[in-house]
């Protein structure tokens, strides 16, 4: 039944659930019988700028964290994902009209694995050292994260085509901001405190994860 889904959804923002600030909200309906599925907040632009200003302020502390500490944290995010698996499924079958077995779970599952990915790719993010022109000089390549980045993502894959650009950038270093560009999509459970990634909340392997990172040189003498 539809009055089973999850309660009152919100944005998170700056490490808290938070209404829409102009109090905005439209109706997730149920494309199969016309249902209500219960209001989402209709963020505007002021909602967009705390977002903004809260990844800026989040960026030195969440890219300053080791990777192994990112990776345990993401590590948690598709735990809490894998736990809840029915519930995902079933919401995203109800919200979207996806068949259950044939689609909804093939979606959550790879929800779960993007996280997972992430999540080792992060402490396997590597450097090089260059040959240098100088006898007595060393050159040094390292990755760095580039700092906050915006997702915007439709309504088809509304689980995995967001996991696939924020894991690999919050396992990078980077914070994020993800809106949907749809005012339908989608309603999602609230994630639990144990998920929430610190201070944030596509995926095709590593070469995604490493384009989230810039590349920062420096020379040093020899020892």
């Amino acid at each position: 039944m539809v009055s089973d889904v999850a309660g009152p959804v919100r944005m998170f923002i700056g490490g808290g659930w938070a209404a829409a600030a102009s109090g905005a909200t439209s109706m997730a309906m149920s494309p199969a019988t016309g249902e209500s599925l219960g209001p989402v907040p209709e963020g505007d632009r002021e909602d967009a700028r705390r977002a903004l200003d809260a990844a800026a302020v989040a960026f030195p502390s969440w890219s300053g964290a080791t990777p192994f500490d990112r990776a345990r944290l993401l590590h948690r995010i598709g735990e809490v994902c894998a736990r809840r698996r029915d519930e995902l499924a079933r919401t995203l079958t109800l919200d979207q009209g996806k068949p259950l077995r044939a689609e909804a779970y093939e979606e959550v599952d790879e929800l779960i694995a993007f996280w997972h990915l992430a999540a080792e790719d992060a402490v396997r993010l590597e450097g090089v050292i260059p040959p240098s022109s100088f006898a007595d000089k060393r050159v040094l390549v390292m990755r760095r994260a580039r700092g906050p980045i915006g997702v915007i993502t439709p309504w088809n894959w509304p689980y995995t085509m967001p996991a696939e650009l924020i894991a690999p950038a919050l396992a990078c270093g980077n914070t994020a901001v993800w809106a949907t560009r749809s005012p339908g999509t989608p309603r999602r459970p609230e994630w639990p405190s144990s998920a929430r990634p610190g201070p944030a909340c596509r995926w095709r392997g590593a070469r995604l994860a490493k384009h989230s990172c810039s590349k920062w040189g420096a020379t040093a003498r020899s020892s």
